[in-house]
């Protein structure tokens, strides 16, 4: 009996006396390896027609800040230095704090129901009520004077830690304003049904009233710090610092 590959040879034939079989022991101390099943990457050229123009740069670079346009990149990616922490610039602080889904009025808390055990193909997105809490993080600059109206960012999903690095290079650098990072994490689960779902899978406006009704004043309090209300407060910086440069 064999078995012959897709290439047409026969790596774990089996001895039957013809011509050519391979003797056992060589077989036993040589096996083939079996077939990959991991199909292709197919690559495709960017200088195909159809494709849109754009500049190839060499591996490892990336196009500056200060150029338009397209630009093919290659597979190499140094890190970029904001990721990186110097000791030259000043550090800014990072604060934790929890909140419970009892004191929330527009996220109470649901948790999904459990698929039926015997059927564990059965895709359930029912919930029932459930309580949660969430932990978030403020990032405060060294820069910020008490008191002073700040500009701020809003991320979901909790805090990714490379961000204070970030905030401390490109303020000390005046690439940023002194701002202010409030990191939320989600509720519990992710799927339909779950509280992480209802928070940032259904299109209105529930989480942005969450955040700024019951997040942004326990941030305000509990880091005496003011958080602007003026929307147009980093694009004014933006337009002054453009000037300085000028």
């Amino acid at each position: 009996m064999r078995w012959v590959d897709n290439c047409g040879s026969d790596p774990w034939a089996v001895g039957n006396g013809a011509a050519g079989d391979p003797a056992p022991a060589a077989a036993a101390s040589q096996p083939a390896a079996a077939p990959s099943l991991q199909p292709r990457v197919p690559v495709r050229d960017p200088n195909a027609p159809g494709f849109v123009k754009a500049t190839e740069l060499a591996d490892g670079t990336i196009p500056p800040s200060s150029k338009d346009g397209n630009f093919i990149i290659g597979p190499t990616h140094n890190r970029a230095p904001e990721l990186e922490v110097h000791e030259n610039v000043p550090h800014g602080t990072l604060h934790e704090f929890i909140m419970s889904s009892a004191d929330s009025r527009f996220y109470p808390g649901i948790a999904r129901d459990a698929p039926d055990p015997k059927d564990p193909t059965n895709v359930v997105n029912t919930s029932h009520p459930a309580a949660y809490t969430r932990h978030i993080s403020v990032y405060v600059p060294k820069q910020y004077v008490p008191g002073t109206a700040a500009p701020f960012l809003v991320g979901a999903d909790g805090l990714d830690h490379a961000w204070p690095k970030v905030f401390d290079n490109m303020i000390a650098a005046h690439r940023l304003p002194g701002m202010i990072g409030v990191f939320i994490s989600p509720g519990g689960g992710d799927p339909h049904g779950s509280e992480r779902g209802l928070e940032y899978d259904i299109m209105f406006g529930r989480y942005a009233e969450f955040v700024e009704s019951e997040v942004l004043p326990l941030v305000e309090k509990n880091y005496n710090v003011k958080l602007t209300k003026d929307r147009t407060a980093t694009r004014r910086w933006e337009r002054a610092r453009a000037g300085r440069r000028r």
